[in-house]
């Protein structure tokens, strides 16, 4: 039998919400970069108990420029890859995690909920919103 092989594959689609607000930052070589914390609800069972899963996202040059500007709550979709993240904590020990490296962040405009201030802004722009109480995942 030939040896099947399924593809690598690293591809990620992810909808959620910021958990903080992102603070842009810049590398030594200039590229703007940021780093987000994204909430993603699952309601689980007969009683829709909910549990959210919390991930990593890092983005760069113009995705990290377009998210800087997002609240805490912002509802949000990422499209990247997974990725692994390794380093040395003070005591020694090897650590790792999974994060997203973000190609593409998104702002979503889920409409069971009002933004204060939405507009359509022009192509490339991101609308002014301000997300109510409800909106956190939190």
């Amino acid at each position: 039998m030939s040896d099947l092989r399924m593809p690598d594959c690293r591809h990620t689609l992810l909808a959620g919400r910021l958990g903080h607000t992102p603070e842009l930052k810049h590398s030594a070589n200039d590229t703007p970069w940021c780093s987000l914390r994204l909430a993603i609800d699952c309601y689980r069972g007969k009683d829709k108990e909910k549990d959210t899963l919390w991930l990593d996202v890092n983005c760069f040059g113009r995705a990290a420029e377009m998210v800087a500007d997002l609240p805490k709550g912002s509802p949000v979709l990422v499209e990247g890859s997974l990725d692994v993240a390794r380093w040395t904590d003070r005591q020694g020990e090897e650590k790792s995690k999974v994060i997203v490296k973000a190609n593409r962040v998104q702002r979503l405009d889920w409409g069971d909920r009002e933004y204060v201030g939405a507009r359509a802004g022009r192509q490339g722009e991101l609308p002014e919103m301000e997300p109510t109480s409800d909106d956190l995942p939190f």
